[in-house]
């Protein structure tokens, strides 16, 4: 979509549109509201489900990186194209079942995004930082409303804490 705007090829946004949807279309789940992590068309049984294609798991980074992806796709549709509209649309969509998983005692996410309770997963903090990126972003361009400002905040503040330090040299880190 980038290319697109900047080369006034308008071919480029309805390819990326035409993914875009049907990446959404095969991987949206209507029970959760989350994105599964893949999908395949073939239906190959050794990771994807025979019927739908899709994996079955929802990563919190597969779906962190999609929903960003998406956010950054929306500024370079042109403002009269109903893409735009209809983009947003799926970003708000996809924003509420995100925030419903986000942790209540780390305000994070963990790496299977709707299994925090199972003892092998863990707090993915990458997918938690884009998941605070989109929140804020999202809010910084008048497409979500300030309840997700406050929880990008919250998040960023959890993963500042607890998350982000410096060794003994002065060398950033950022662990999890």
């Amino acid at each position: 979509m980038q290319y697109g705007k900047i080369f006034n090829e308008p071919g480029f946004f309805n390819s990326a549109m035409q993914q875009i949807n049907l990446t959404y279309e095969h991987n949206l789940d209507p029970n959760t509201g989350l994105m599964y992590h893949g999908w395949d068309e073939s239906g190959n049984n050794v990771w994807a489900n025979e019927d739908t294609g899709a994996s079955p798991e929802f990563w919190s980074r597969g779906v962190a990186w999609y929903y960003n992806a998406m956010l950054e796709c929306i500024e370079y549709i042109p403002l009269e194209s109903p893409d735009r509209k209809v983009l947003g649309q799926m970003f708000r969509d996809l924003t509420r079942p995100i925030l419903k998983f986000e942790d209540p005692r780390t305000a994070l996410w963990y790496q299977v995004t709707n299994k925090s309770y199972e003892p092998r997963n863990w707090v993915e903090t990458s997918a938690s930082a884009m998941f605070a990126y989109g929140f804020a972003k999202g809010f910084n361009r008048g497409i979500l409303d300030k309840s997700y400002l406050a929880a990008a905040q919250k998040a960023f503040v959890s993963l500042q804490r607890d998350y982000i330090f410096f060794d003994d040299q002065d060398r950033l880190y950022f662990d999890g």
